[in-house]
């Protein structure tokens, strides 16, 4: 700039010079003109150099302002290229965002502008948003680490500083936050030591993204069950997996995971025609997206050894079944008096016996059709009935036996037709099994309720009775086979443990779910559900009903 106004000063000093010398205003001034002349001119001069250094002035002003601005441009360009930043209004909504934050989070301009500032956070985290608020609506700012959930469910860690905008009374008129993104930073962080256990394991670990689906490590063993190595997982999600799974099923056991409804829960499934067992559990790290790990057992060899157990089982089972039979016969006979008065010392053994091998037969009994209902060899005659019959039969049949403990059984809901398709055998089974346990372990004087309703698309059967109840620690296991209630049944009448093993199977078998609700001291409601009989199977006598 220097050399420029040099260069100027050089061009106008000969003016300056001429205009201001003596000699040359003697020679150019006659006699006749006067003094001012030569003023005049002067002033003129002055003038237009005046103009002449404004404009250079105004020149070089622009072209530094036009500098500046290029320089700004290209600072705010880096700012955008590194920080995500995010914009809120007075009301805590969302009212800007640069290209990084959309580039992060996945999201678009029209999907967040408008939304409040918490959506972007972690459910988790909103006690953290909150945190948050207290402090700009303090006029303080805030900095930390924040989580920020992406579109597509997954979450990326962000180093964060927001900072309020206030008005000149002090409220909050808006705010801008400043974050960069550490999500590598954090998954380095992730202890190696647990990757190098797993990767030795002989069973298969697959961990997943807890919102993401994407499959983010394979022990050794999963990889060559997948035929995969570790490049090619990294572009994997859990869809790609080909286990046979019920996708609904497994996101209520990821949803009960994420809850922290359970530590774990089990998930069996196929894979190339293997079974396998899958033992699944959420695991938070101190950064990062929550995982799934799954632990893959492989059960073929299990299963060889079930099936030779179970033939074992239902070949003794067999094998005991015809001389038990003879045995409570001729028991039987003895007791009745068919060979003779015997002393009552001798009945009172006799009555022990009869009474252990008729509880025998029902358990060899309970075993073979366990067995039958797993290997697929019990037979199911489906066929539309009136599940009202099926009710009324049941108690019809149950009655006398509940009398023996003072108890009644009430029906609720049998007062229009509800026809459904099933073995009418097998379902007695199950209504014998439920109306006996409840008289069991019913209170003397006490009702059972048994309800037959509709729950949307299905009918429901329910048992409801006011005993004892179960306690807590056997809710889990009460299906199990040869698992009890919790608490002792009336003298001689301790069952094998396998009924409910077996009513669940049955129900199972016919498309139904079972439920069970209890309460210690208050009783216990067993509920199954079965389909209606699709309208072309059903005969005209059961269209109108037969009772």
């Amino acid at each position: 700039m220097s050399r420029k106004l040099t260069r100027y000063a050089r061009a106008i000093s000969p003016v300056a010079i001429l205009s201001a010398s003596p000699a040359l205003a003697n020679v150019a001034e006659p006699a006749s003109i006067a003094n001012g002349t030569y003023w005049y001119g002067a002033s003129i001069f002055a003038i237009a150099a005046g103009i002449f250094v404004a404009r250079y002035r105004k020149d070089a002003m622009q072209r530094s302002r036009t500098e500046t601005e290029r320089d700004l441009t290209h600072q705010v360009e880096a700012f955008n290229d590194h920080t995500i930043v995010l914009v809120g209004d007075e009301n805590l909504c969302i009212s800007y965002i640069n290209d990084r934050f959309l580039e992060t989070t996945g999201y678009t301009r029209t999907e967040l502008i408008g939304r409040p500032t918490c959506s972007i956070y972690v459910e988790e985290d909103h006690h953290q948003h909150a945190e948050i608020v207290e402090a700009l609506l303090a006029g303080s700012s805030w900095t930390g680490e924040t989580r920020l959930r992406c579109k597509d469910g997954s979450i990326r860690w962000t180093q964060t500083t927001i900072r309020p905008r206030l008005g000149e009374d002090g409220k909050l008129k808006g705010t801008i936050g400043i974050r960069t993104d550490i999500t590598e930073v954090k998954e380095a962080a992730v202890s190696q030591d647990l990757i190098t256990a797993l990767r030795h394991l002989t069973d298969h670990v697959v961990m997943i993204g807890a919102y993401s689906s994407r499959v983010l490590y394979l022990n050794d063993s999963a990889m060559e069950l997948f035929g995969w190595d570790e490049e090619t997982y990294k572009q994997k999600y859990m869809s790609d997996i080909e286990f046979d799974f019920d996708r609904r099923e497994l996101a209520v056991i990821i949803n009960r995971l994420r809850r922290g409804e359970a530590s774990h829960l089990y998930y069996e499934t196929r894979m190339h025609d293997r079974p396998f067992r899958a033992t699944i559990q959420m695991f938070v790290p101190t950064s990062g997206e929550p995982r799934i790990i799954a632990l893959l057992r492989d059960l073929s060899y299990q299963e060889e050894v079930d099936k030779a157990k179970s033939d074992f089982i239902s070949t003794v089972s067999h094998e005991l079944r015809s001389p038990l039979t003879s045995i409570k016969g001729a028991m039987g006979l003895v007791l009745s008096g068919a060979t003779g008065e015997m002393p009552e010392k001798s009945r009172q053994l006799v009555e022990i016996a009869h009474r252990n091998a008729n509880r025998l037969i029902l358990i060899v009994n309970d075993i073979l059709d366990l067995e039958k209902i797993a290997a697929g060899r019990m037979d199911f005659n489906m066929k539309p009935h009136d599940l009202r019959d099926l009710l009324w039969e049941a108690v019809e049949a149950n009655e006398s036996f509940a009398a023996r403990f003072d108890v009644t059984i009430r029906l609720e809901g049998v007062d229009h037709p509800s026809i459904a398709s099933f073995d009418m055998d097998r379902m007695l089974q199950v209504m014998n099994n439920l109306l006996s346990n409840a008289a069991k372990f019913s209170r003397p004087g006490g009702e059972i309720v048994a309800t037959l309703s509709r729950q949307g698309r299905h009918f429901s059967i329910a048992v409801r009775d006011s005993g004892v109840g179960i306690p807590k620690t056997a809710l889990n296991r009460i299906f199990e086979r040869f698992q009890q209630g919790g608490h002792s049944e009336p003298q001689g009448l301790r069952g094998s443990g396998l009924g409910l093993s077996i009513v669940k199977a049955i129900v199972e078998h016919h498309g139904g779910t079972i439920d069970l609700e209890s309460q210690e001291g208050l009783g216990t409601t067993v509920s199954f559900t079965l389909e209606p009989a699709k309208t072309a199977e059903l005969p005209n006598t059961l269209l109108v009903g037969n009772r």
